[in-house]
């Protein structure tokens, strides 16, 4: 297995926000990349996410929606040195990422950009070895025809979770914290 698959179809819907949010729980990515920055929301997410030593590429095809949407990271309070913003498509960002990356594999991957370019760019990922063993790999627009010939790629060998088992994962996980601090709480 390549990668576990989380399917998502808004990025700013709250019930999203907390997929975005326990995938990070499970899996403590330091290496993210974004494919479809647009203004830089998500972005921002991610970076209140990840660790100090954590680092997010993230790329936009359109000059002007990049700019805008560093302006916000910048705006949040990050620096530079916790991100990277890429203005080229995502097969040209995929091709300079062994330079950026040196030894390290991306732990955590989220496509929002053109559908009909997540299979294809999967594909590069792999091909390059740029993926660790437990990278998570978020989409967004899953019911667009590029998108499902992605997700029917992935689930010949990867575990692909809907969104339900993922809030059904993290409820089930907060239920189980709650649980352990009643019992200490009686105790």
């Amino acid at each position: 297995c390549v990668c576990v698959c989380v399917c998502v179809c808004l990025w700013t819907q709250p019930r999203n926000i907390f997929i975005l949010f326990n995938s990070f729980q499970r899996e403590a990515p330091l290496r993210v990349l974004e494919l479809g920055m647009h203004c830089g929301y998500t972005s921002v997410r991610i970076l209140r996410l990840l660790p100090p030593s954590g680092k997010l590429l993230t790329v936009e095809l359109d000059p002007i929606t990049a700019e805008k949407g560093e302006e916000i990271i910048l705006v949040s309070g990050f620096k530079t040195p916790q991100f990277q913003v890429q203005t080229c498509s995502s097969a040209e960002a995929i091709a300079s990422l062994p330079s950026q990356l040196g030894e390290s594999c991306l732990d955590l991957v989220m496509m929002d950009h053109d559908p009909e370019q997540y299979l294809p760019d999967l594909l590069a990922l792999q091909r390059g070895k740029l993926l660790s063993a437990r990278c998570v790999l978020l989409l967004n627009r899953t019911q667009e025809p590029g998108a499902q010939a992605l997700l029917k790629y992935v689930s010949a060998s990867c575990e692909v979770l809907s969104c339900e088992q993922v809030l059904n994962t993290g409820q089930q996980a907060h239920e189980r914290e709650q649980g352990d601090v009643n019992y200490w709480n009686k105790a």
